[in-house]
């Protein structure tokens, strides 16, 4: 969420890209209460919003960012896909939301 918040994005794509990855956060912390799908679903939105709007992409691969958020898609692809158990979905998640 740093590397977000300290680029030099559009203020309307890093508000946006903020506000899905603080959904996403509070999908982990639910994920006891709603499983995976929450996460499944923030996922979604996440990839979503960037496929949509092109100029996103783009700013994001200026900026690196782009490559950082492909490995946390694949990193929590993999987690959803292993079928990790809830506290540990939820610290990996976090852990890799931080970095």
């Amino acid at each position: 969420m740093n590397e977000v918040t300290d680029t030099g994005l559009d203020a309307g794509l890093r508000l946006l890209l903020l506000a899905h990855l603080r959904k996403m956060l509070e999908a982990v912390q639910l994920v006891r209460v709603g499983g995976r799908a929450l996460i499944e679903e923030q996922l979604d939105v996440i990839v979503g919003t960037v496929i949509r709007r092109p100029e996103a992409a783009e700013t994001l691969q200026r900026t690196g960012l782009f490559d950082k958020l492909r490995t946390w898609v694949d990193t929590m692809n993999g987690l959803l896909s292993v079928g990790t158990g809830a506290t540990q979905l939820g610290q990996a998640v976090t852990r890799a939301i931080e970095m």
